[in-house]
């Protein structure tokens, strides 16, 4: 998880779209995300679940939103020299994606209780929104 103060949110936009690029390019180059491959060889495409962004928009609002449930209110995470207590305020849809097999990136703004934005990346695993994880 990367975590970012958005004091200059274009930047954010421009270097994210560029990484973006090479996390894709590298995908597809290298097969890196390829090892989930091994257990759907067998099976034909029509057998096998794809993930649209809409999945992968359910599976991060979901996981926000159990983090909020246990934070009583607040999505509490440690930063720096202290712990945040975070609010969903969007998520990028326009920089969500599927990385592969059962492999999903998710960007989102969290505001906290200061008032400063975080803009904070998610990587998650599954097929099913209400069974994907964070790692």
């Amino acid at each position: 998880m990367r975590i970012e103060t958005l004091k200059h949110p274009w930047k954010c936009a421009a270097i994210r779209s560029g990484l973006m690029s090479i996390i894709a390019a590298l995908t597809l180059s290298t097969g890196y995300f390829g090892e989930g491959l091994a257990d759907t060889a067998g099976t034909s495409s029509a057998s096998v679940s794809t993930v649209v962004t809409a999945d992968i928009q359910a599976g991060i609002e979901r996981h926000i939103e159990e983090q909020v449930r246990l934070g009583n209110g607040y999505l509490c995470l440690p930063f720096k020299d202290r712990e945040l207590k975070l609010k969903l305020v969007r998520v990028h849809t326009e920089y969500l994606a599927n990385l592969g097999p059962r492999r999903h990136f998710a960007c989102v703004d969290l505001a906290d209780v200061s008032g400063d934005v975080y803009d904070v990346d998610f990587f998650l695993t599954g097929l099913v929104p209400a069974l994907m994880s964070v790692t």
